[in-house]
């Protein structure tokens, strides 16, 4: 456009120079205005666009800024909620010993035949760090003496039963995470998110509501030592320690020690369920281990 509009200025000079030099000076003036005001609008043209696509471009990033900062926050929340509770047994069999080291409301316990009596005993190698055991509770309440709703007894819905809860939300006192409960920060950044019907975390935890402290037991094998039982609190929720240890040993006299008498265990005690809820819920109309997977709480 603007070699074409060169070319026609050059011509209509050319017949000006052959009329007059005043007519030609003030063509020149014109057509210098006339250039100026193109110039002009193609730099407003050029800017506009740069900007228009400036402004798209930050617009985008903004949105995937947003959008990574709420699965950072989804990741975050996840990291202030989350935890477990975790045991671990080692055997020293040089020393012949048992360590364990337990921290929440899991539990390990070794079937043992008594020397004296011949009977089959467990031997609970840890203690359930959980709101129902009463030293637990003892602990708690003495490190947050200020705080009188620490721990309390209410309704589970879960269960539909009464039980020990440590600030409205957990049963178990020791843990790996829960970081809600442990440190001022984390705890303030569920507090601003907690869903409705979430109890907040207040006051906020100057000193861990749920501890770290993993309690350590060990113990010399005896001859009569048959064998070690670890298991989360889904087991002994439904059975006691005598239980489990019978269980097993008459797991292993029925289907012999190669089998794989965990498996045989957890099976075993699926089927208590069943029957359990069989009887409390007869409108559940279970008939099976592979129906308690159907039920949604």
């Amino acid at each position: 456009t603007i070699m074409l509009l060169f070319i026609f200025l050059h011509t209509i000079i050319e017949s000006f120079i052959m009329s007059s030099p005043s007519s030609m000076i003030f063509f020149l003036l014109f057509s210098f205005l006339i250039l100026s005001f193109l110039l002009f609008f193609f730099f407003i043209f050029f800017f506009f666009f740069f900007f228009f696509f400036q402004a798209e471009d930050g617009i985008r990033d903004a949105q995937e800024s947003r959008g990574l900062g709420d699965v950072y926050k989804r990741q975050v929340w996840h990291e202030v909620t989350v935890g477990s509770c975790a045991i671990a047994a080692v055997y020293d069999k040089k020393k012949q010993i048992l360590y364990v080291g337990n921290l929440g409301d899991s539990r390990c316990v070794v079937g043992s035949v008594c020397a004296d009596s011949g009977i089959l005993e467990s031997v609970e190698m840890s203690k359930d760090h959980s709101a129902a055991t009463d030293s637990e509770r003892l602990r708690v309440r003495t490190e947050h003496p200020s705080d009188p709703t620490v721990i309390k007894e209410q309704w589970d819905e879960i269960v539909q039963e009464y039980g020990w809860f440590l600030k409205n939300r957990a049963r178990f006192t020791r843990s790996l995470g829960d970081a809600c409960m442990k440190d001022v920060d984390s705890a303030s950044f569920y507090n601003e998110r907690v869903p409705d019907g979430l109890a907040k975390m207040l006051p906020l935890p100057q000193k861990p509501y749920v501890s770290n402290k993993t309690e350590v037991r060990m113990r010399r094998v005896a001859p009569g030592d048959q064998f070690v039982v670890l298991a989360c609190d889904g087991l002994w929720d439904e059975m006691s320690s005598d239980q489990v240890v019978h269980t097993v040993r008459w797991l292993i006299d029925t289907h012999g020690p190669g089998e794989n008498i965990a498996a045989l265990l957890l099976n075993f005690c699926l089927v208590k369920i069943v029957r359990r809820l069989q009887a409390e819920e007869p409108d559940l109309e279970l008939t099976g281990v592979p129906d308690l997977s159907l039920i949604h709480i």
